[in-house]
């Protein structure tokens, strides 16, 4: 199921048979998923403010992470500025057992491989001319842009005056 979907999402599944919670995020992370740690409960949720109402939060800032993100200008997966919450790596599946709630007791699994995807795309060069070449990335990108637009609530586009936005737009628009 995870191969076929698009787009930014977060899934929970409670196998009741295996007894098993699988969390998995989207392939680029666009969708956050973080899961908190209360000792023999966990919590999961796409903002960490939503973990912060569990009874047990005590806000401890993770140190490490923090300095990570001065390094780095972000803090890498697992760890979020807060040592009772960690978040699942983009395009992963994390298996955890009834019981087993400590984070190095988990089975993370990646479903997508970025560098497997541009070997894939290496392999299977374009050979077409430039002119299919431009209808081919047209037609992908209107696809992509109705996929997008499929909503029930009212949609817009931020424009940061780039050639990337002003083409979603100009899509959007023609759509």
């Amino acid at each position: 199921t995870l191969k076929r979907t698009a787009g930014m999402f977060a899934i929970a599944l409670w196998d009741r048979e295996r007894r098993v919670l699988s969390l998995s995020r989207d392939r680029f992370g666009e969708k956050p998923l973080h899961v908190g740690l209360f000792g023999g409960e966990i919590a999961f949720a796409s903002e960490i403010k939503a973990l912060r109402t569990h009874p047990a939060w005590t806000g401890e800032i993770d140190r490490q992470a923090i300095a990570l993100c001065l390094r780095h200008g972000y803090i890498p997966a697992p760890r979020t500025a807060f040592t009772q919450a960690v978040k699942i790596a983009p395009g992963t599946i994390v298996e955890i057992d009834a019981g087993a709630l400590a984070p190095e007791r988990w089975r993370v699994t990646p479903w997508w491989d970025t560098l497997e995807e541009a070997r894939i795309a290496r392999r299977n060069r374009f050979s077409g001319s430039d002119a299919e070449a431009v209808d081919q990335l047209d037609e992908l990108l209107r696809a992509s842009v109705a996929r997008q637009m499929i909503s029930d609530v009212p949609l817009g586009a931020f424009l940061s005056g780039g050639i990337d936005s002003s083409t979603i737009a100009a899509m959007m628009q023609s759509l």
